[in-house]
């Protein structure tokens, strides 16, 4: 928006000056025709969104930037019948996304391209999150099966990212141009950091170069209580695991370089080189679980202890391509399109745990602490005594055991009833 400032002496010229300002500004707003949106993927040729037989959404990279989309999840909140899951489990705790839900079908029955390049498909506890949408010029969403051009995987639908082109950047007549961006994200902790150039060679060849980096940590909850509200908190929180209200302590580290040199030797000839590279590293020090293992059958201790458990994810997707488009034009071809393209992708999780296992039989330990609590307190602190067992320490165990024979002895109860109260409780 342009500001215009008038330095007016006379009253009746201000008054004419200001008329024709607010004429012209009406003037320029009868001027302004939004246009429509262009897909060329959902139909494999360029055709304006009303005028093909589909759902489909375009969004561009001005709206990209308008409502500052972080993520494909916040991609798609105004789109309707597109959803977006993240996932955080016992099996999958990196927080990620695991791909679009096009009404009802999801998973890897939604097709999803980066330049025309498949993403893979996910594992059961997989994620498909392979986008920087910093790097990326616009999206077209097909709402829909679209099996018939694309194959089986875009059984639900289509989502199709185009990456920055050097004229995206570039203003007219200019030979060189840059962007700078950064933006937080207090949800995660997240930094965001973009450098992007662009520049003519010649008349005939242009170039691009763009780097993208985020650090980010774990999601905060805002409402979730750390003592788990009326159900309870069951974790360990005396041997360090995390309470109820917070998520694994995570760290992301995430980069992005997008390099493509276009060239238009001759009239209607168009060839690009794409060089595409992302890597994205999740570290997750999983605490949720630390402490003693209790049976989820009699709520016993079974021996077990974890320790520490250290889990790290990386994501890589890389794309080499050639492209070479020709603008026929005549009555039998409209175009002619090739595209010669490398993209390999690798989904790699790695653990190291510390775990200790009791080396005494811990069942005969563990029930000698139950018939005392039943004898002195009653049956209602049996669990809470036995949860406060630590049986990874055998010393201690067995110097308790032998307390509790002699406190039993002194309730009159022999050794041999004791056991065989024991095995009954048990069983």
């Amino acid at each position: 928006m342009r500001q215009v400032v008038f330095r007016v002496r006379h009253p009746l010229a201000a008054v004419v000056t200001s008329a024709l300002v607010i004429i012209g500004e009406a003037q320029m707003a009868q001027a302004q025709v939004e246009l429509e949106g262009v897909t060329i993927l959902s139909t494999r040729s360029e055709r304006d969104v009303y005028d093909i037989p589909a759902n489909v959404t375009v969004i561009g990279r001005d709206e990209l930037d308008k409502e500052n989309v972080k993520d494909i999840d916040q991609l798609v909140r105004n789109v309707p019948g597109v959803i977006v899951s993240r996932q955080t489990s016992a099996t999958d705790p990196f927080n990620t996304f695991g791909g679009f839900t096009i009404r009802g079908v999801g998973a890897n029955r939604v097709q999803i391209t980066v330049d025309g390049s498949r993403i893979a498909e996910s594992i059961q506890d997989g994620t498909r999150d392979y986008i920087s949408l910093d790097l990326v010029r616009s999206v077209d969403i097909v709402r829909g099966p679209a099996s018939v051009l694309w194959g089986s995987d875009a059984l639900g639908g289509l989502v199709a990212f185009e990456t920055l082109d050097p004229d995206d950047i570039l203003a007219p007549g200019s030979l060189m141009n840059g962007e700078l961006k950064t933006s937080y994200d207090s949800e995660n902790e997240a930094w965001k950091k973009t450098a992007i150039v662009a520049g003519s060679i010649s008349p005939h060849v242009q170039f691009l170069a763009a780097y993208s980096t985020i650090t980010a940590n774990e999601v905060e909850r805002s409402k979730a209580r750390a003592d788990g509200g009326i159900w309870g908190c069951p974790r360990n929180i005396d041997f360090g695991a995390t309470p109820c209200n917070q998520l694994n302590p995570t760290d992301i580290l995430s980069n992005n370089f997008l390099g493509k040199i276009v060239a238009t030797p001759a009239p209607g000839h168009r060839v690009e080189l794409t060089a595409d590279s992302l890597d994205r590293k999740i570290e997750v020090d999983q605490r949720h679980d630390l402490g003693p293992e209790f049976s989820t059958i009699t709520g016993l201790p079974t021996g077990a202890v974890n320790e520490d458990f250290q889990r790290v994810l990386n994501l890589q997707r890389q794309r080499y391509a050639v492209e070479h488009k020709w603008d026929v034009g005549n009555e039998l071809f409209e175009n002619i399109k090739w595209v010669l393209s490398y993209s390999p992708q690798d989904y790699a999780r790695e653990g190291r745990r510390v775990r200790t296992e009791s080396a005494v039989r811990m069942p005969d330990v563990i029930a000698q602490v139950l018939v005392l609590e039943r004898v002195d307190h009653g049956r209602v602190r049996v669990l809470r005594r036995a949860r406060r067992v630590r049986p990874c320490i055998v010393e201690e165990l067995a110097e308790e055991a032998g307390e509790r024979r002699e406190v039993l002895g002194r309730h009159g109860a022999g050794l041999e009833d004791y056991q065989a109260a024991v095995v009954q409780e048990v069983t």
